[in-house]
């Protein structure tokens, strides 16, 4: 049986015979009153892993650990860039920092465009001219572009490798094609091996 709701605390429990308390129905009303995210689409509605859609959503939190974020934890000596001198933080990896300029332009995406995560998010579902691709394609392709930045400047901090931006594109590429044979949808298919053969080629 629910608890008896006191007028206060009516509206604040929505348990009732339908629905025991569980931990699902605990987490659930943790959540009550809280407004929508507008990037939680882009973040689970793409063709992507499942653990790249977590980083996605890690690093729309602020919560993947940068240099400034592990220093700050006392986890690296600094908190500087490992390709240049400047701070390590969010928009500096996957934005500011010259090693990824050459990645965005592209995609057609300059600096002025992406100058902040806040800004990325809002060209999410906008693909650029010339390349066709459903929202949920783009999606899936800027997710390959986030995720092989990500994994190119682990490879320079742990394992003290240079990935040029060429070969980050390729990895791009080589991540939409696999991804691509978990799209049921035979054009999204088709669109996404079309921009895995894109970004082959160009850089080739």
């Amino acid at each position: 049986m629910p608890p008896s709701l006191d007028p206060e605390t009516k509206g604040r429990c929505t348990l009732s015979t339908n629905r025991p308390l569980t931990a699902k129905t605990t987490y659930d009303l943790s959540f009550l009153g809280l407004p929508d995210d507008p990037f939680a689409k882009p973040i689970w509605d793409n063709q992507a892993q499942v653990k790249c859609k977590i980083f996605l959503w890690t690093t729309h939190k602020r919560r993947i650990f940068t240099n400034e974020r592990r220093a700050q934890r006392g986890l690296a000596a600094s908190a500087r860039c490992p390709f240049c001198s400047s701070d390590e933080d969010v928009e500096h990896l996957f934005l500011r920092c010259a090693e990824v300029a050459t990645i965005w332009h592209t995609f057609d995406l300059d600096e002025q465009q992406i100058a902040s995560l806040p800004q990325l998010e809002g060209v999410w579902d906008i693909p650029p001219p010339g390349q066709p691709a459903t929202p949920r394609v783009w999606r899936t392709i800027m997710l390959a572009v986030m995720w092989n930045i990500w994994k190119g400047r682990n490879n320079k901090v742990f394992n003290s490798v240079d990935e040029p931006a060429t070969l980050v594109l390729r990895c791009c590429a080589s991540d939409i094609d696999l991804w691509s044979h978990r799209c049921k949808n035979a054009e999204s298919k088709q669109q996404l091996r079309n921009w895995a053969s894109y970004l082959s080629v160009i850089n080739s």
